[in-house]
């Protein structure tokens, strides 16, 4: 999916292209309602200062048409709450959002089906990373980048389970039943390399020895990652939850012939 946001004037539109098969919809915003994030066929808006309420906004048909149900308020966000943070993540259902409230800050995911809030930990801080897919949300956060995730629709006032710190590498994505973590710090000297966090058990591997530029999600529940093949070439490889350990990597299109290019594998 490609979300396109253009403003002209007072008037906010958001186009959104299936980059499959090319089913697009278009449409504009209310005047003061800000755009936030997209995630499938859906559109946030609003949550700050000057944006009121939480919305969310569905294609109610896929053509190239100004065609789109009616913004419909988020339940279960208190009156009043300033909405921080508003992003998608592996999966086209949720979408995360935290929010502060009287000075305490609470996360969790938005169903955007349903249009209601179900909140998973309160009390982190701003700066604390969010990821998630349909079966887990995920956290870290802290100096130490400590891990913890809950299971999606886990009963209310069920709490994070740590799962150890991760060290100079960052959480990108949850796959399956995984934390997909990459992209350490520079300053660490620590290898380019991604590994996975079991959320059942806090286990750890490596899944990819040497890596290149970010782990990014995907919608779809998968992750992306930039790593050698072996062969000397340059591969996205995608990471997909099942076989044996529960997590497979699949090397994909080759972005470049590291040999010819006079570049060595990041180790």
């Amino acid at each position: 999916m490609r979300s396109t946001v253009t403003t002209q004037g007072d008037v906010t539109t958001v186009s959104q292209v299936h980059r499959s098969s090319g089913d697009a919809t278009r449409f504009a915003l209310p005047k003061g309602q800000t755009f936030r994030a997209a995630s499938g066929w859906s559109v946030l808006v609003g949550g700050n200062s000057g944006g009121g309420q939480l919305r969310v906004w569905r294609a109610s048909a896929l053509l190239p048409v100004e065609n789109a149900a009616g913004g419909r308020v988020v339940a279960g966000i208190p009156s009043g709450a300033t909405v921080y943070l508003v992003r998608p993540g592996g999966s086209v259902r949720y979408a995360a959002v935290a929010y502060r409230y009287q000075g305490v800050a609470t996360a969790g995911l938005v169903d955007l089906a349903t249009y209601s809030f179900t909140p998973y930990v309160t009390g982190l801080s701003t700066g604390a990373q969010i990821r998630y897919n349909d079966r887990w949300f995920a956290i870290d956060e802290g100096p130490n980048h400590t891990l913890s995730a809950v299971r999606v629709g886990s009963a209310p006032g069920t709490g994070p389970s740590a799962l150890g710190d991760a060290g100079p590498y960052r959480l990108r994505a949850v796959v399956g039943d995984h934390l997909v973590l990459g992209d350490p710090e520079p300053a660490s000297g620590a290898s380019a390399r991604v590994d996975a966090v079991s959320a059942l058990d806090g286990s750890r591997r490596t899944v990819l020895d040497a890596a290149q530029s970010e782990v990014a999600f995907a919608q779809d529940g998968a992750a992306l990652a930039t790593a050698p093949d072996g062969t000397g070439l340059w591969r996205v490889h995608h990471l997909l939850p099942g076989g044996d350990s529960g997590l497979q990597v699949w090397p994909s299109w080759v972005v470049a012939d590291t040999e010819a290019a006079g570049e060595e594998p990041v180790r």
